[in-house]
Formats: structure tokens, C-alpha cells, sequence
């Protein structure tokens, strides 16, 4: 079950570094590559871009809520 603070985090995710960013930034590093995501929250849209795109992702975060959230996605 989530916590009302991860509902309010999903809702509230700041837009200023986005998909075209993390994408953009992922087309340096070797294909298939593993990317720790520090504070990945529920991992929508920049680890979920990275994982459409290959890389392995591995997040992290405080959160027990948002990990459970991320695993399901």
C-alpha cells in the first residue's frame, strides 16, 4: 500500500530534466549498460525511458512506497 507521501511525490515530479534529456544524455554511454537511478522515485518517465532504451536500471530510493511502485512498473 502507498503512503500518502509517495501519492504526493508521483504527483508533484518537477518536468525540468526530462525523457529527450535522459535519452540524450544515455546515447554516451555503451549499450546495455547498468544505471544506478539515486531518488528514482516510481521511475516514470526517466528510468522507464532508459529501460525502453536497454539499459539495466537499478533504483534507489528512501522510499519503501516508490521502490514497491517502481519494481511494479
Amino acid at each position: 500500500m502507498r503512503t500518502q507521501v509517495a501519492e504526493t511525490s508521483i504527483r508533484a515530479r518537477k518536468r525540468r530534466i526530462g525523457p529527450a534529456t535522459v535519452r540524450e544524455w544515455s546515447k554516451t554511454l555503451p549499450a546495455a549498460s547498468a544505471i544506478p537511478d539515486l531518488g528514482c522515485g516510481h521511475g516514470v518517465p526517466i528510468s522507464q525511458v532508459l529501460t525502453d532504451d536497454g539499459f539495466d536500471v537499478y533504483g534507489i530510493d528512501a522510499s519503501a512506497s516508490l521502490i514497491s511502485t517502481f519494481r511494479e512498473r
